[in-house]
């Protein structure tokens, strides 16, 4: 069987997070962002959006972490 290493995977999936985060963060601070974009309604719900984003992208780096530790129910 043919060993790989999972540091590819693992820090694409970290800059994922961090770029996830950076978005988010984006949306949440920045105030009519998405207006120009989307109509009023949906624009209330990309603030939700964006807000589930920043408390998801740190549990996915720990998720990634307990992983690489070998956890199995990570």
């Amino acid at each position: 069987m043919m060993r790989t290493s999972l540091r590819p995977y693992y820090l694409m999936g970290a800059l994922i997070a961090a770029l996830l985060a950076v978005t988010a963060a984006g949306g949440v601070l920045v105030e009519g962002l998405y207006t120009p974009f989307l109509s009023e309604s949906i624009v209330a719900f990309q603030f939700f959006q964006d807000l589930v984003s920043l408390i998801f992208a740190p549990l996915l780096l720990v998720a990634m972490y307990l992983t690489a530790r070998g956890s199995v129910r990570a």
